[in-house]
This record gives structure tokens, C-alpha cells and sequence, in this order.
């Protein structure tokens, strides 16, 4: 389990665009399965599904370990959160969206380096993960996800209070966001 987990972490840290990527990658990687603490038998691709799966369905749990780990790592850390950077992320949901299979998900605009409009934004079916993070230690603090069609402006205050209610130290002196936040919060700001 915690090899599954750590996996994921990887997939994330090395942006490996899927978890098929990852695992085309494991074979060939054993510094990775290393990292990961696979031994010679790797788990099949439907395993890291079910694994997600399980985890789907214990998101409060995840999320406690998730404020548990930053609670640590502001120990070591004792500036962490004073200086802010907030940005959503497009994540899509990968289910057929004619016949999603996931209702909370929704057609959103995702930048794209090799889109082909002039605006660099392409069409994506799924969420945004708006997520608070340390700007000093590129660190995040605290996510929240969001169905894809949600504009970012309105999610900006709520992300804030929430992250200050779980953490009481969190004491930000600084704070930056891109123009999708722009509307009516420069002041809170």
C-alpha cells in the first residue's frame, strides 16, 4: 500500500501524464521502483487504479495525512506559509464525458503549451485543483478540487479560510495570484 502511494507521489514529481506512464516506466527504472519500494514483481496497472479507487473513498482520511505531513514539515520549517502563492491546476477526469460515469465533473478551459488557439487554452473535461501553497518552499498547503467549469475568482476566499482554520499558524505576509483570481480580490489580498 505505502509502495502504491509513493508511486503516485513519483508519478507526480517526475509529471508523468498518467499512471500508464508510470508503469510503462517502472520496468526500466530500478531507481524508481527503489523509491518506490517495489521489489521484482511489479503490480499491475489495475492494481494503481483500484488503489485510487479506495483511496476515493476515504478523502477525509487523505486529507488529514496530508495536514499531518505539513504540520511536520512546518516544524522543521518555521517560516512556512508566510509568504503565499495560489493557482488552480486543470485535472482531468478520465471517463467518457458524453456518458460521464463521474457527475461532479465538467467541461473546463486548461492552459495548453501546444494549443493551437490563440489564447493557449484548450478544452478539458474533469476538475481544478485550486491549491494554496508555499511560494518560498514551492511547497503546497492546502488543496481544494473543484468541478472543471468553475471560474477561479470566487474559489480564492473560501481557499484561504479554509487553510486558516486547519492551520492556526498559517500567517501569510504575502500573497500572489494570477489574473484568474483578479476579480474583487486584490483588497482581500
Amino acid at each position: 500500500m505505502f509502495s502504491l502511494g509513493r508511486a503516485y507521489i513519483a508519478r507526480y514529481v517526475l509529471n508523468r501524464r498518467d499512471t500508464n506512464d508510470l508503469v510503462r516506466r517502472l520496468p526500466d527504472d530500478p531507481g524508481l521502483r527503489a523509491v518506490c519500494g517495489f521489489s521484482d514483481m511489479l503490480p499491475h496497472r489495475t492494481t494503481f487504479n483500484r488503489f485510487i479507487r479506495r483511496l476515493a473513498d476515504h478523502t477525509d482520511l487523505v486529507a488529514d495525512c496530508f495536514a499531518g505531513g505539513t504540520d511536520r514539515v512546518k516544524k522543521l520549517l518555521p517560516d512556512l506559509g508566510r509568504a503565499g502563492a495560489i493557482d488552480a491546476t486543470a485535472a482531468p477526469a478520465y471517463n467518457n464525458p458524453r456518458r460521464p460515469s463521474d457527475p461532479d465533473a465538467a467541461w473546463g478551459r486548461a492552459p495548453s503549451a501546444p494549443s493551437a488557439n490563440k489564447e493557449g487554452k484548450e478544452f478539458c473535461f474533469g476538475y481544478k485543483s485550486q491549491t494554496l501553497a508555499d511560494a518560498k518552499y514551492a511547497l503546497p498547503l492546502f488543496p481544494a478540487v473543484t468541478p472543471g467549469n468553475r471560474n477561479d475568482s470566487p474559489e480564492l476566499r473560501p481557499l484561504v479560510a479554509k487553510a486558516k482554520d486547519r492551520y492556526p499558524w498559517l500567517q501569510p505576509r504575502v500573497a500572489s495570484a494570477d489574473r484568474g483570481y483578479a476579480a474583487a480580490n486584490h483588497r482581500f489580498l
